[in-house]
């Protein structure tokens, strides 16, 4: 593929982001979607009991022909001290529970363990907070799962997607009453250099 294909791929790529958002058909009733531009999420669960999840509407892309980054990061506005907050990528469905540990989930939830394809791998070493900003991402080439923290890629190396047969969803959880979060699709982020 030359230069000026692949570029203007990437650029297609980056456009999609930017019209993502939360999906209202996908979002468990607890959580509230607001802003006009539907990418906030508040958790108005008051009792809380475990966690709640919405998935956004696009798919990362999967065609023989995607390269480039797919990325996604949410700002922590507000997370209690027995909430929490979780980021990743998974098949769109219903019902929510157990979400976690799906084979096709990758997930960095606010304890800093890593679930890749449904199972945990590392420890809790990369814990984030409220005010920090965490992203998920998978590089479409190599399919290298890629998760940072306030603009920092953290080590997840030989952590890949197993497939991309059944399209993967960037979704959000929120555990804690009145947890929130803002996501970004892009174009403007504290990516890394990955």
């Amino acid at each position: 593929m030359d230069k000026q294909m692949k570029k203007e791929q990437q650029q297609m790529l980056f456009f999609k982001l930017q019209q993502n958002c939360w999906d209202v058909k996908f979002c468990q009733n607890e959580l509230e979607i607001t802003g006009a531009d539907c990418l906030t999420v508040v958790n108005k669960q008051k009792h809380s009991t475990g966690w709640r999840t919405v998935f956004a509407e696009q798919p990362i892309p999967s065609d023989d022909h995607s390269s480039g980054i797919f990325y996604f990061e949410i700002g922590v506005e507000h997370m209690e001290f027995d909430g929490g907050v979780l980021i990743g990528f998974a098949a769109k469905q219903k019902p929510f529970l157990s979400l976690l540990y799906r084979i096709g989930t990758y997930a960095y939830p606010n304890d800093g363990t890593f679930y890749i394809n449904g199972s945990s791998l590392y420890g809790s070493s990369n814990k984030f907070y409220r005010k920090d900003i965490v992203g998920c991402g998978v590089n479409l080439a190599t399919r290298q799962i890629i998760f940072t923290k306030n603009g920092r890629c953290l080590d997840v190396s030989n952590s890949l997607v197993s497939s991309f047969a059944v399209p993967l969803f960037p979704f959000i959880s929120l555990c804690g009453f009145g947890d929130k979060i803002v996501a970004h699709f892009g174009p403007k982020f504290l990516l890394p250099d990955i």
